[in-house]
């Protein structure tokens, strides 16, 4: 199933998840990343924990399916097609999916570390490479992975952010390495979602067999 990104409604917030490409042409959100105030993981353990809180953040980006009519199964690898510039070198994309109960808890579906795509390393048969600020980048995150039943009054949800302290190591989005210096830059980073720039998520459904 493929669950195209398309932005916010007048009525809501959130981003929308829908499956067909949002019809328009340049169609963006955006927000700002900053290295010295990142998005934190507030649980020291693995597993399952309640993410609902992330989605007050102005640095994540929120996309949300419509409640599911019938119990949902998605097993197996998981793609995200993501389409993205920003105004920097480099920065992290990270893209966490979540099973969302009618009483709002967000579960994420797998450990963070297997969500996040650092750009400069888009090709590693390329090796390092930084980015044209300002140029529009296609990064696909291919080792996300969960088996899950999204139940039916449930809703599917991805979060998207360019941090997720500490699970993985600082981008300064300077371009520079973490290991060798301190300078930071914040940065605004833009996701795009338009028929040229068909950000997605392609979920594994397993068909219900009555």
């Amino acid at each position: 199933m493929q669950a195209f990104l398309a932005p916010e409604t007048p009525s809501t917030s959130l981003g929308r998840l829908q499956t067909t490409p949002f019809d328009n042409i340049d169609s963006f959100s955006e927000f700002v990343s900053d290295p010295a105030s990142p998005v934190v993981n507030p649980y020291n353990s693995s597993g399952a924990h309640d993410y609902r809180k992330l989605a007050d953040r102005a640095d994540v980006l929120t996309f949300d399916s419509a409640v599911l009519q019938e119990d949902t199964e998605v097993t197996g690898p998981i793609k995200a097609r993501i389409f993205v510039s920003c105004d920097c070198r480099d920065f992290d994309l990270w893209a966490r999916l979540l099973d969302v109960s009618p009483d709002g808890t967000s579960t994420n579906l797998m450990s963070p570390g297997l969500d996040v795509l650092r750009a400069s390393n888009r090709d590693l048969s390329r090796g390092r490479q930084l980015l044209s600020p300002g140029k529009i980048y296609e990064l696909k995150l291919e080792n996300l992975i969960t088996s899950n039943v999204f139940l039916q009054g449930h809703r599917i949800l991805l979060q998207i952010s360019a941090s997720f302290t500490p699970n993985f190591s600082r981008n300064l989005q300077s371009g520079e390495s973490e290991v060798k210096s301190a300078e930071m830059k914040r940065a605004h980073v833009r996701v795009f979602h338009d028929t040229t720039h068909p950000s997605q998520v392609v979920l594994p459904v397993v068909p219900f067999v009555r």
